[in-house]
């Protein structure tokens, strides 16, 4: 007897150990954040997250070993939730990378073992949580952690970015301890339904009720300034919803059991409120969003795959693999392979996104028809737990409280997943307002709580030790994967600071030693970069010993060759591995190294035949082509990445640049006026008329051709950096102060450009600021411009 309560208290002591690591991460995942720059908040978040619920695991198995029983509730979303993540590993090892799906380069969301924590999240909290007043502490905890980040927040945006902690997230004043911007407006969101279910259901008691008015408040102020629509109208249908809930159950009459009809107004009024409220920002939320941007001096666009794009991609997939996808955490290739060729009109080109228009469809892209009807089941089994806790009468407040409001903030988790893509932390609080929406409807009667004891039968006694053992192992092997990413990833952080600052040999000491951790493809591109740099060093060094300066080169360019060739073998799959090897071999050319040539060109192949939509692969090999003379070839690379995008500033600058080297500029201006009279609004067109008039010294022709250039594209950075150069030479110092100003204010960072304003400032020319650095077009360089499309 004695040895059964001792076994009964230290399982219950674990227990209770696990929910308290759960209400610190809980509390801790929304707000931690660490002011070293080596300590990227990503990892932050995924650092406190995979401890707390793998740990929180581990111990609830260790209690049930000890008691030799395991109670969980009668449920399909715990079983469906589990084969999601038996589903996101079966496609993974089916997957064309393996290591990429499985355990990802950093701290991707989609993952096998990022499902495992998540799923985790909600497996060990609907174990642990068995009582009122475990609910409430755990929701209490989110509610707390999310007025001191709202708080905080408001301080930002209302004192300034700048005078508020800037060294936490720099002056951006939509730079959130979330990761976004957007999730900012997710959390708000499921802070104020708590909210309303709080006013509406449980608590009558002043300072409460006080308190959760507050929350919502700042919780209302934060969704206006943010203004995201999707959230907007998923809140207005969970409203609605709410509202019909609280209106039937105060018509219920406990003492006849019919139902007659009774507005509960001020049970009523906080969700009509908000319901109203949601209804305007759906119907005049731009102007709203607009007005309120200027006052607060914010701007922040968020940019994925439209539900188009995804189903054109998804579309394109299937074609390929519909019952297994592209594989988990491998969006980006299917979007690389099958994106509409309409979006490199953009500006967002270059972008290859990880994931689609929302989590829940990305999932049918990366896992096929497995991993997709496994999140519809999942789904369907949560509505169906809905049904049952709404249909059943619960006459406790504090039961009705817990049961509406984990399903309403779970539900509402649930449906944004549909349509957006949550970071880590929102994702977190999804899973884990699943686990206690089912712990609250065992609570309440809803669910039934199952058991399995060892005493029951031999053959019961060794699964339920075979189960418990198996999640210990899962959940320990998952903690030491986790730790090892973390450790690559403060490494990796710490080598791209000292590269930052120019200590070039501690970022090349440290960033060797991430490949001694484990394969991390991230560390060798990093050495590779910091190999370019240092080899380019080497060259332009005055040294009195040739030999040496040469022995050293040799052994840069080994090293550097030797990590872009790991590279390529770390992730064959990925374009931008060969992307990495051919630039090393690019950079070999002007040496005149035997083999360096071929060597790029075949690289650049592999590049390209890994993405065949990417018009900035032809553009390398034109410019490879060019710096060797092979005008024929270059012009032929130029063209097909004009053919991929249409509106591509580097081709037609590039033709420019071929056509003056042939001799041909005035046959090239005749042509090019053609062009344009064909297509008037092509900016590209006329920036490259533009610059062929520049190349003969037809400044006054230049300016009015660049002039309308940039008044269909008003953003474009370098027609207005050689519109301020033939400003300058035809004595219009004003425009071209101008000019220079604009791009000054699109291009922040560009030295070069503002060492021209204090040159044209000071009564100068803008060619004394660039001395021997003034554009050469009939050269094969880049644009002085490079961050625009």
């Amino acid at each position: 007897m004695e040895i059964s309560e001792t076994t009964n208290k230290l399982s219950e002591r674990l227990d209770s150990i696990a929910r308290i690591i759960l209400f610190i991460v809980v509390f801790l995942l929304p707000l931690a954040v660490l002011p070293a720059t080596w300590l990227p908040l990503p990892m932050v978040k995924m650092a406190i997250l995979s401890f707390g619920v793998l740990s929180s695991l581990i111990l609830w198995s260790i209690a049930r070993l000890n008691e030799h029983k395991v109670e969980f509730p009668s449920t399909n979303v715990l079983w469906t939730a589990l084969l999601l993540v038996v589903g996101y590993f079966l496609t993974s090892i089916l997957s064309s990378n393996i290591i990429q799906s499985l355990v990802g380069f950093g701290f991707e969301r989609d993952t096998v073992l990022s499902m495992f924590t998540f799923v985790g999240f909600l497996v060990v909290v609907a174990l642990t949580t068995s009582k009122v007043a475990h609910v409430i502490r755990l929701q209490q905890a989110a509610l707390a952690a999310f007025l001191i980040l709202g708080i905080f927040q408001i301080a930002r945006i209302i004192l300034g970015a700048d005078l508020v902690f800037p060294s936490l997230f720099s002056s951006d004043p939509t730079a959130t301890l979330l990761g976004s911007w957007n999730d900012l407006a997710v959390f708000s969101g499921l802070a104020l339904m708590m909210s309303l279910s709080g006013l509406a259901l449980f608590s009558s008691r002043r300072l409460i009720r006080g308190g959760l008015y507050t929350i919502l408040a700042v919780a209302l102020f934060l969704l206006a300034v943010v203004n995201l629509t999707v959230v907007w109208a998923v809140l207005a249908l969970i409203t609605f919803i709410l509202a019909i809930y609280i209106f039937s159950d105060a018509s219920y009459d406990r003492d006849s059991g019919k139902f007659r009809p009774r507005v509960p107004f001020r049970r009523l009024l906080p969700s009509i409120f908000i319901l109203i409220v949601s209804i305007v920002f759906l119907v005049a939320g731009t102007s709203i969003g607009q007005r309120i941007s200027q006052t607060f001096d914010i701007a922040y666009i968020d940019v994925r795959p439209s539900w188009e794009g995804t189903v054109i991609v998804g579309t394109g997939v299937f074609q390929e693999n519909a019952l297994f996808g592209v594989g988990p955490n491998s969006f980006s290739r299917g979007w690389i392979a099958h994106k509409p060729l309409v979006v490199n009109e953009t500006n967002f080109w270059n972008t290859d996104f990880n994931f689609g228009v929302g989590l829940i469809p990305t999932a049918f892209i990366t896992g096929g028809l497995v991993l997709g009807v496994l999140w519809l089941l999942f789904l369907a089994s949560f509505i169906q737990l809905g049904f049952r806790m709404f249909a059943k009468r619960i006459a406790q407040p504090a039961h009705m409280y817990i049961a509406v409001s984990s399903f309403v903030g779970a539900g509402y988790l649930l449906a944004l997943s549909i349509v957006y893509v949550p970071q880590t932390v929102m994702l977190a609080y999804t899973f884990a307002l699943i686990g206690i929406a089912i712990a609250s409807a065992q609570i309440v009667g809803v669910i039934r709580t199952r058991s399995v004891q060892a005493q029951q039968s031999y053959s019961s006694g060794i699964v339920l030790t075979g189960v418990v053992l198996l999640i210990a192992v899962a959940s320990f092997g998952a903690l030491a994967i986790n730790s090892e990413r973390i450790v690559a990833g403060s490494l990796l952080s710490r080598a791209i600071v000292a590269a930052n600052s120019n200590d070039l040999p501690r970022a090349e000491y440290i960033a060797s030693r991430i490949s001694l951790i484990g394969e991390d493809v991230r560390g060798l591109q990093l050495q590779t970069r910091i190999g370019l740099v240092r080899l380019s060093e080497t060259l332009n060094e005055e040294s009195k010993d040739i030999d040496i300066q040469r022995e050293r080169f040799q052994q840069e360019l080994s090293k550097t060759i030797s990590a872009a060739q790991g590279t390529v073998a770390a992730d064959n799959g990925n374009y931008q591995s060969w992307l990495t090897l051919a630039d090393v071999y690019a950079s070999l050319v002007p040496l005149g190294i035997e083999g360096a040539y071929e060597s790029a060109v075949q690289a650049y192949g592999e590049a390209a035949s890994r993405n065949e939509k990417n018009p900035a692969i032809p553009i390398r090999l034109a410019r490879l082509a060019l710096s060797q003379d092979d005008l024929e070839d270059a012009q032929v690379y130029a063209q097909s990445a004009l053919g991929l995008k249409s509106n591509y500033t580097d081709a037609y600058y590039l033709l420019s640049q071929i056509s003056i080297r042939e001799g041909n500029v005035l046959k090239a201006i005749e042509s090019t006026e053609a062009a344009v009279l064909l297509q008037p609004g092509n900016a590209g067109l006329l920036f490259q008329l533009g610059i062929l008039h520049y190349s003969v010294g037809a400044y006054d022709k230049v300016v009015p051709v660049l002039e309308r250039a940039i008044a269909i594209n008003l953003q474009y950075s370098n027609a207005l950096y050689f519109l301020g150069l033939a400003y300058d030479k035809v004595d219009n110092s004003q425009g071209a102060l101008a000019a220079f100003e604009r791009i000054a204010a699109l291009n922040p960072e560009n030295t070069e450009v503002q060492s021209i304003i204090a040159a044209i400032t000071e009564g100068g020319s803008a060619f004394d600021a660039l001395g021997d650095n003034a554009p050469v077009i009939t050269g094969f360089g880049e644009l002085p411009v490079s961050n625009e499309q």
